[in-house]
């Protein structure tokens, strides 16, 4: 995946559970958090031309997840247009593009 020279990317929220505290960790915070859920963010690198979809879980939308697991990467690199992926121009060997559904709502 790292080596097709062109990516996708892009992130989805979903929820994620927090695990049952276990003994005295149990007996400090209580029940109040057991089974409920925080957000996550799934990150999705699809690579066309190697047909290999790559998925990530990240605890926020901030770009470490995605800097971390694209390191190494060179090529195109096509995104939403969210701001996070700025930083990835600024890596040499990276060449941005928007998806035409982003660009046109900044156009319009």
């Amino acid at each position: 995946m790292l080596r097709s020279g062109y990516l996708q990317v892009d992130e989805t929220t979903f929820p994620v559970q927090k695990p049952k505290k276990k003994g005295k960790e149990k007996e400090k915070e209580g029940r109040k958090n057991e089974g409920k859920t925080h957000r996550g963010y799934l990150w999705v690198y699809p690579a066309p031309r190697a047909k290999v979809v790559m998925m990530d879980y990240s605890p926020s939308r901030a770009c470490v997840g995605p800097w971390e697991f694209l390191r190494g990467y060179k090529g195109a690199m096509q995104t939403d247009g969210y701001v996070v992926y700025d930083a990835f121009g600024t890596r040499g060997g990276i060449t941005l593009f928007w998806m035409y559904g982003a660009c046109a709502s900044q156009v319009l």
